[in-house]
C-alpha cells in the first residue's frame, strides 16, 4: 500500500476511535430513542445520535474515494459503480425468483377478468441495466436475462405489456437521458413521456379515447433547478464519494387544470390544480442533502389508497398498482382521464384487500406499474 494510503488509514482509525469513545457518553439515550421512535435497531439508534456523524460520513466517503474511486460494495449483495461524470449504478448480486411474481400477476389478471376489468402490465426501465455491464465494468449479472424471461412468460399468457424502456430507446433516449446521476429513479420528463405512452397504449389496446394529446410536451413548461439534491445511491456512498449533485427538472402544464383527490371514489377532501400534487419546497437547494428527495416531490400528497378525479375530461376509471417510479407518472396520467386510483403494496393500509377493492369499484382497467421488482411483498396482492 502506498505511504499516503497508510497514513490516511491510520488517521481514519484514530478518528473513528475518538468518535466511538465520544458516542459512549450518549449510550443511555440509545435505548430511549429506540423505544420512542420508529427506529427498529440499536444500530439505527446509534447512527441517529452519533456525534459528528455528518463529518464522519464525509470522511468515510473521502477514504473510499482514495481507495476505490469508481466502485464500492456497501454489502455482500450490492455493487455501486460510478463513471467519470458521476453517473452511479447499483447492481444486486442476488438470486431472483420470478415464478411467484408470474403466478400472482396471473391470479390478479383472473380477478380483474371476473370483475369485468381489463388488465395490463407496465414494465418500467431499471437503472441496473446489465446489457453493457460486463463490457463497461467487468461485472457479470443475469438481471437482463431474468427481465426478458419474465416479460416473455407474461406474454405467453396473453397479458398485455407496455415495455417503456423499449419505447424510450426507440425514441432515441439512453438511460443517462432519463435517470438521475445519484439516484436510481427516473426523471420527471421521463414520467411525462411514460404517462403519454400509457394513455396511447390503453387507447390502442382497449379502444379507449384517453386524452393523450393533453400530454404533448409542447403543452408543458420545463424548469431546471441546478445541483439541488443528492439521490439515494449518493447518500449510501456520501456526497464526497459521489462528487456531484443532481439537477431536477420541474414540469408543469401550461393550461388550466381542475383536480380533486380523496380516500374514496366521490369522497374528495382536496381540490385544486395540478400544483396540489407537487411539493416545491426543496427546489431552492437549501434542503438537507441526506434527507431530501426531489423525486418524491411529485405525488407528494398522494396516499394509498387515493382517488384522483379530473373535472376537465371524460375518461376511464383506472387503478394503478404502483412502485416508487410511478410518482412522476401519476400527476400527468390523471390529466388524460377522469379517474385514477392508486394502490401501493408497500403501504400498511393497502397490504391486504386488493382483490375485494377491485371487485367493489368496477374499474375499466387495472395496471401494474413496476420496474424490475421481484420482492415478494410487491406481489402479495391478497
Amino acid at each position: 500500500m502506498k505511504t499516503y494510503k497508510k497514513i490516511f488509514s491510520v488517521f481514519g482509525i484514530i478518528v473513528c476511535t475518538i468518535a466511538f469513545i465520544n458516542s459512549l457518553r450518549h449510550w443511555p439515550q440509545y435505548d430511549k430513542i429506540k423505544k420512542l421512535s420508529s427506529v427498529r435497531t440499536l444500530e439505527s439508534a446509534i447512527t441517529r445520535l452519533l456525534p459528528g456523524k455528518k463529518y464522519l460520513r464525509e470522511f468515510y466517503g473521502a477514504y473510499n474515494l482514495l481507495l476505490s474511486p469508481h466502485e464500492l460494495a456497501p454489502n455482500n449483495n450490492t455493487i455501486i459503480v460510478k463513471d467519470k461524470n458521476g453517473f452511479m449504478e447499483s447492481f444486486y448480486m442476488t438470486a431472483y425468483n420470478i415464478s411467484e411474481a408470474e403466478e400472482k400477476l396471473l391470479e390478479l389478471s383472473a380477478v380483474c377478468k371476473e370483475a369485468g376489468s381489463q388488465f395490463a402490465y407496465i414494465s418500467f426501465p431499471s437503472k441496473s441495466d446489465s446489457r453493457t455491464l460486463f463490457s463497461t465494468y467487468g461485472i457479470d449479472t443475469n438481471s437482463e436475462e431474468v427481465r426478458k424471461d419474465f416479460l416473455q412468460r407474461l406474454s405467453s399468457h396473453n397479458v398485455p405489456i407496455l415495455n417503456v424502456r423499449q419505447q424510450l430507446e426507440t425514441n432515441g433516449y439512453n438511460k443517462k437521458d432519463y435517470f438521475y446521476k445519484t439516484d436510481h429513479h427516473w426523471t420527471v420528463p421521463a414520467g411525462l413521456f411514460s404517462a403519454r405512452l400509457i394513455a396511447n397504449f390503453l387507447n390502442d389496446s382497449f379502444g379507449y379515447s384517453l386524452r393523450s394529446d393533453l400530454l404533448d410536451t409542447s403543452l408543458f413548461t420545463f424548469k431546471i433547478h441546478k445541483n439541488i439534491w443528492l439521490g439515494e445511491t449518493g447518500r449510501k456512498t456520501s456526497l464526497t464519494w459521489a462528487g456531484t449533485l443532481d439537477d431536477f427538472t420541474e414540469v408543469f402544464p401550461n393550461y388550466d387544470t381542475h383536480l380533486q383527490a380523496g380516500p374514496r371514489f366521490g369522497n374528495y377532501n382536496k381540490k385544486g390544480s395540478f400544483s396540489m400534487l407537487v411539493d416545491k419546497h426543496g427546489y431552492n437547494g437549501k434542503a438537507d442533502k441526506y434527507t431530501y428527495s426531489a423525486h418524491y416531490s411529485y405525488s407528494k400528497n398522494i396516499d394509498s389508497p387515493t382517488w384522483i378525479h379530473n373535472d376537465d375530461v371524460e375518461g376511464k376509471k383506472i387503478l394503478l398498482i404502483i412502485d416508487s417510479f410511478s410518482v412522476t407518472v401519476i400527476p400527468f396520467l390523471c390529466l388524460a382521464t377522469s379517474d385514477i386510483s392508486v394502490w401501493d403494496m408497500r403501504k400498511p393500509k393497502t397490504k391486504n384487500g386488493l382483490y375485494q377493492f377491485i371487485k367493489d369499484n368496477h374499474f375499466d382497467v387495472v395496471l401494474v406499474e413496476y420496474t424490475d421488482f421481484w420482492s415478494k411483498k410487491m406481489y402479495s396482492f391478497n
